[in-house]
């Protein structure tokens, strides 16, 4: 049996820990924020920040705020978002090249030219939904974040204009849809795991 006082102290341990165990995250993220335009733009791939900072974090902090745990799903569940952010950011530098060069910026359209970071966008985006797709069949996501395949025409459409990065009049669009698939499968997943959680509940 557990006395009250030890009770008392487990609460209070628990209480402490918490905060203590979310550290580390808010560290990380007040680095990425923080650093990224003196330090971080001047690195090799410096879209890795956003993508840690604001894609991964957020969802693994939520979930740790509301059960006070770090559990495997909840890293699978972050990768997509992390991808999506990534990307969001890798197409829009397309037309900042020229500045982003002059300004000392190490972006990857810049290290890598805009034709391989073409492929390494498009291979990214498919990622993202094999990842969804993945996740569920091994059982760490739950089948309704398949909906999230519904932005799938929006990412070939972001797909071929970044492959014809060349013509401005291509780019645009596929920037606009490339914005339209970040937003609208994190929602998605979102709204998937919203209702698996209530078909549990049932």
């Amino acid at each position: 049996m557990v006395s009250l006082d030890q009770t008392a102290i487990l609460a209070s341990f628990h209480r402490a820990g918490v905060p203590g165990l979310l550290l580390p995250l808010l560290l990380i993220a007040a680095v990425c924020v923080l650093l990224y335009t003196p330090f971080i733009l001047k690195l090799r791939w410096p879209e890795w920040a956003p993508e840690l900072g604001m894609g991964v974090l957020p969802i693994l902090g939520i979930y740790f705020v509301q059960t006070g745990a770090y559990i495997l799903p909840t890293v699978i569940a972050a990768i997509p978002s992390g991808i999506l952010v990534h990307n969001l950011l890798l197409l829009n530098e397309f037309p900042d090249v020229q500045a982003d060069r002059k300004a000392g910026r190490k972006t990857l359209p810049i290290t890598m030219g805009k034709v391989k970071e073409s492929i390494v966008y498009s291979i990214l985006t498919v990622v993202v939904y094999l990842w969804i797709i993945g996740g569920v069949v091994v059982g760490q996501m739950p089948a309704f974040s398949l909906i999230a395949l519904l932005t799938l025409p929006l990412a070939i459409k972001a797909i071929r204009g970044a492959r014809k990065h060349q013509e401005i009049t291509r780019l645009m669009p596929a920037m606009a849809n490339n914005v339209l698939v970040a937003l609208l499968t994190q929602l998605l997943l979102g709204i998937g795991y919203i209702l698996a959680g209530g078909f549990l509940r049932i």
